[in-house]
């Protein structure tokens, strides 16, 4: 791997060429920031480095591609910013960068309804990315599903993640969760989520 150590960083696969993108290296530069993406296309052709986002992706960020086989980044740890790159405040930011792996070249989306971090997006099979969970601003977990709708470029509400039949945390039949397992089946007709914690640092029993 052609790059430094990286953990929470976010991934997508399109046309059998693997996308890594993001993620957090203490050790690293500002010139190996945050913001960078390499592509693997298998072991003849190696690992390559692509061109870097527009504003960086931040940790623990997530992406899935999407039926037009682009990757599709939502959130992640790092300065909100506008646009042009103004920050308007610290934590997880809310936004939406798409990139397209045959123009080489990045846009961005709307950006999601609220700020997100540690949490998992799925593309199913109707074409729309979920949002599922991760945490606010406030270090909150969340139940929260949002749905990027990529035709419209618009948002919906999906529903909230259900409370675990063994639970007993007390949470009022609604389950927060962040850095949690996500997978769609083959066909992405089936969205499923497993494990997680309810805090930051991961220090709650995990589910």
């Amino acid at each position: 791997i052609p790059f430094p150590g990286r953990g929470g960083a976010g991934a997508g696969e399109a046309d059998g060429t693997l996308y890594y993108l993001g993620g957090y290296n203490p050790t690293s530069d500002a010139g190996d920031g945050n913001g960078s993406i390499f592509a693997y296309a298998g072991a003849d052709a190696g690992w390559n480095r692509l061109a870097e986002m527009p504003l960086p992706a931040g940790w623990e960020t997530s992406a899935d591609v999407g039926v037009d086989g682009k990757i599709y980044v939502f959130g992640g740890e790092g300065d909100e910013t506008d646009d042009a790159g103004t920050s308007i405040g610290s934590g997880p930011n809310s936004r939406t960068a798409i990139f397209d792996p045959v123009g080489g070249s990045w846009s961005f989306g709307a950006p999601m309804p609220a700020r997100r971090e540690q949490h998992r997006v799925l593309r199913g099979s109707d074409g729309l990315f979920y949002v599922i969970g991760g945490q606010d601003e406030n270090g909150n977990s969340l139940n929260t599903v949002f749905v990027y709708h990529p035709t419209t470029n618009s948002w919906t509400t999906g529903p909230s993640i259900p409370v675990a039949l063994d639970d007993d945390a007390g949470d009022a039949g609604v389950l927060g969760i962040n850095s949690f397992a996500a997978a769609a089946s083959p066909d992405r007709t089936v969205l499923v989520v497993a494990g997680g914690s309810t805090d930051y640092g991961n220090d709650n029993p995990p589910y």
